[in-house]
């Protein structure tokens, strides 16, 4: 606040960071704005196709709460306001992260910005893929084997054989020399994020105590919800699906855009360098949500690549399947 308190003469104010807040409300962001009244324009940055703002308290005692959850810039954009959409990302490395946004966006005409390609960042995801996997490409796809999802007290989903496979997968990928600072772990479910922060304190049933070394290493990789991840990103990505993808799966869009799937755009939008999904593949999915929905696109796109393989926990880790 003091450093915005000292810049009231700005001629441009540029609010850019929203979407990591979506708690806060309009009235927030019109007091920022207050604060630089020699400002000649103001530019607001947001992102429609993901997670909408979060209304809370007594719905009867709050008369706008159901339009609340409709983003502002969607409703600039309802209001008729002069909206500019940008076409150009400089966010992902290589062509298979790219692509991957391009599905879950629904949107084929998102372009790289020159020179964004880094191959020296791909190749260390690459080769990992590779000898863990034999899968040859900074993404991979890893379906866990008869996977048991549970369902804890509050309702929220966990399972301890893709959290199992998820934290191996991520020991060993440090153990090849990657910084933790640059990996992070989000999954849908808040149970499965516990889970996944016990097994790494406490060693449970991830084989962390084969590798002593790297033992503060993984401490330090980052673990949280989706949700709570938005407006985030990371150089590599585990998305945890939990092996039930029904937060993904599901529309929870604003009203009135019953085509649009936020939470999916958020999950598999954060990597930069490199991505890995743990979960399942089950064709019910397809015939219930449909072979269009971003998410079964997704997971075909990565089939079709061969950036798929199969594995099964097993002594505390997992093996692939042939």
């Amino acid at each position: 606040m003091r450093r915005i308190l000292s810049a009231q003469n700005y001629s441009l104010l540029t609010v850019s960071y929203w979407r990591k807040h979506p708690e806060r409300s309009d009235l927030e962001l019109i007091g920022m704005w207050s604060l630089y009244p020699g400002a000649s324009a103001r530019l607001l940055i947001d992102d429609v196709k993901q997670l909408p703002p979060n209304a809370f308290g007594n719905a009867e005692m709050n008369l706008f709460q159901e339009q609340y959850k409709i983003s502002l810039l969607q409703r600039m954009i309802v209001g008729g306001f002069n909206v500019h959409k940008l076409k150009v990302t400089k966010r992902f490395k290589n062509e298979s992260l790219l692509a991957i946004c391009r599905i879950v966006n629904c949107d084929n005409s998102i372009q790289e910005a020159p020179d964004c390609f880094q191959p020296k960042w791909d190749r260390i995801m690459k080769n990992h893929n590779k000898e863990e996997m034999g899968v040859e490409a900074p993404v991979a796809f890893i379906h866990v084997h008869n996977n048991w999802v549970q369902t804890a007290d509050g309702g929220s989903r966990y399972s301890k054989d893709t959290a199992t496979v998820t934290i191996r997968n991520v020991l060993q990928f440090l153990k090849r020399g990657a910084t933790p600072e640059l990996c992070t772990i989000i999954t849908p479910y808040t149970a499965q994020v516990n889970l996944l922060r016990r097994m790494v304190q406490q060693a449970d049933g991830s084989g962390i105590t084969d590798y002593p070394f790297v033992w503060d290493k993984l401490r330090k990789v980052t673990i949280k919800t989706i949700d709570s991840y938005m407006g985030n990103e990371n150089r590599y990505v585990w998305v945890d699906t939990c092996g039930h993808p029904g937060h993904l799966l599901d529309d929870v869009g604003d009203p009135g855009r019953p085509k649009e799937y936020p939470r999916t755009v958020v999950a598999f939008t954060r990597a930069t360098s490199g991505m890995v999904v743990v979960g399942e593949w089950n064709h019910e999915w397809q015939r219930k949500h449909g072979s269009n929905h971003p998410y079964i696109r997704m997971v075909k796109y990565m089939i079709e690549k061969r950036f798929y393989v199969q594995v099964v926990v097993s002594g505390g880790g997992y093996r692939r399947l042939k």
